[in-house]
């Protein structure tokens, strides 16, 4: 099946995203949604299949690769004389943040998408769609009330609690065509004003709605003709820039070239070179670490 290159077009952006806001650059609070957007389509491009294989193929996609990772950065935490992970609250804390914190996304995807999985089995798609825009809505609706306990507990449980909500959206757009199309429409402006009405988080709120919209408007087929240029190769590569980039931000620090936007941009083009050629040297390597 032919790949919609407005998807992968958005996988490239989402990425560049991520990259900004870990840089801190100027600017970087609206990168945030690349992290929303990285989020739902991660859920959004997990399909509808329940066949049989789908657990190990969820642990070949994200645990492997996280295992890898969490070696690479436990090594340079070692060398730079840090603990490999903080464990002060918790050792399974510790542990599921990583060595570096960007590495929580990786099994929090893989529960989030075993979880699914299982849902699949049990449920109908009306009743998954309707029950993840629900829970979106509801928790984003709470989340003045659950910033405080969530930060006190500590790394990974904030980004788990901005995790759930790009989770669910991403279920509800998997089987966005269920619903009639005043609903899809009527829940994607819900979802909407409750984001922008009750997300508490300082420069974070606007941005996460610019990534469910630019979602919505993917869901809606309106940018689905873009065929022009095809985006997969650099596409391909947006798991392992999103591994990678921070190995490149530390050296980018060293070197003080984030002045503007030119270090996150330098950072994003150093690491997608550098993977797509360690993609095309070793091919058979990649999914463990790409």
């Amino acid at each position: 099946m032919e790949k919609r290159q407005d998807i992968e077009f958005l996988r490239i952006i989402s990425a560049f995203g991520i990259v900004w806001f870990h840089s801190g650059a100027i600017g970087h609070a609206v990168s945030y949604s690349g992290l929303m957007v990285f989020l739902i389509l991660s859920t959004y491009l997990s399909k509808k299949s329940t066949a049989a294989g789908l657990f190990r193929k969820r642990f070949e996609r994200f645990i492997v690769p996280w295992m890898f990772w969490f070696d690479v950065y436990a090594v340079e935490n070692i060398v730079r004389g840090e603990p490999i992970i903080n464990a002060k609250r918790s050792f399974l804390a510790g542990v599921l943040a990583g060595p570096s914190i960007h590495l929580w996304y990786m099994p929090f995807m893989f529960f989030c998408l075993v979880t699914l999985d299982t849902a699949k089995r049990h449920l109908p798609p009306m009743a998954l769609c309707l029950t993840s825009a629900a829970l979106a809505i509801l928790i984003m609706a709470v989340t003045p009330s659950l910033t405080q306990p969530l930060a006190e507990l500590g790394y990974p449980a904030p980004q788990y609690g901005h995790g759930v909500v790009g989770v669910l959206v991403g279920i509800f757009l998997l089987y966005f065509d269920v619903l009639p199309g005043k609903t899809r429409w009527l829940i994607c402006a819900t979802m909407i004003f409750v984001a922008t009405q009750r997300l508490p988080y300082a420069g974070i709120e606007n941005p996460s709605v610019i990534g469910m919209v630019l979602c919505f408007v993917l869901a809606s087929g309106i940018t689905q003709k873009i065929r022009s240029v095809d985006f997969t190769p650099l596409s391909q590569c947006t798991l392992g820039i999103y591994f990678i980039h921070i190995l490149f931000l530390d050296l980018a620090a060293k070197a003080r070239i984030f002045h503007g936007i030119r270090g996150p941009l330098v950072v994003f083009v150093a690491s997608a070179i550098t993977v797509y050629y360690l993609r095309r040297a070793f091919p058979r390597l990649a999914k463990y670490w790409s």
